[in-house]
């Protein structure tokens, strides 16, 4: 059982004979009157127990990040409608850590904000050729319903020009390490000022390792 924002929700095991064990979540809005999250049919994500995170959420709608992949480190974000019965999917190939922390936030007292890290080689990790991932981040301004890369400054905290080409943002763009590296704890981006983030990333194809990244000085993103 959990409570994210205005939902309470409850899990529970699927007995009926087929559900190989699958879990089913029931929502709420008021306590007293529940009904079960029903998940696209052409989705292949799956909810079993330890392989799905409920992420923070606005009074809007309800975020789920299930596992989709071989790998426990790339999942499937869905969102809900407004009573949490509904889900779609919101943005593939996201990355999650082992322990099932998702990199996902939504920037605090700013609506329909967020930040999200997806795996943008999943598929060479799901085939076994590579097992580095290469993370990159994107922004949504409308409750997950679109996401865009994360546009740089025009030049680094050194007034330096980068070594990608920061106009074309397919390839170059900034990248912000979230909650499943193990030097963030608690909330990674924001703060309870409005409008004011601050992160460690780079500016560059995908996320470098951390160690080979710094705080920027400043940025903001319009």
């Amino acid at each position: 059982m959990g409570v994210v924002s205005k939902f309470l929700v409850v899990a529970m095991r699927d007995l009926a004979d087929g559900s190989a064990g699958e879990m089913m979540l029931y929502v709420t809005v008021d306590a007293k009157h529940w009904a079960k999250a029903h998940f696209p049919h052409a989705s292949n994500s799956r909810l079993h127990e330890n392989s799905y995170t409920i992420v923070e959420s606005t009074t809007h709608s309800l975020g789920i990040d299930v596992q989709s992949h071989q790998s426990r480190e790339i999942g499937t974000l869905f969102v809900s409608n407004s009573n949490g019965t509904y889900f779609v999917e919101s943005l593939k190939d996201t990355h999650r850590s082992n322990m099932g922390y998702v990199d996902f936030e939504d920037l605090v007292n700013i609506e329909g904000v967020g930040l999200a890290n997806y795996v943008s080689n999943a598929r060479e990790v799901d085939g076994g050729s590579t097992s580095f991932l290469k993370l990159k981040s994107v922004i949504t301004y409308d409750d997950g319903s679109s996401w865009a890369p994360i546009p740089a400054p025009k030049r680094d905290m050194h007034d330096k020009p980068y070594s990608c080409d920061a106009n074309d943002v397919e390839k170059c763009s900034l990248h912000l390490h979230s909650v499943s590296n193990l030097h963030n704890l608690g909330r990674v981006f924001s703060s309870t000022a409005p409008g004011f983030v601050m992160g460690v990333g780079s500016v560059s194809d995908y996320l470098f390792e951390y160690e080979k990244t710094k705080m920027p000085d400043e940025h903001g993103s319009k």
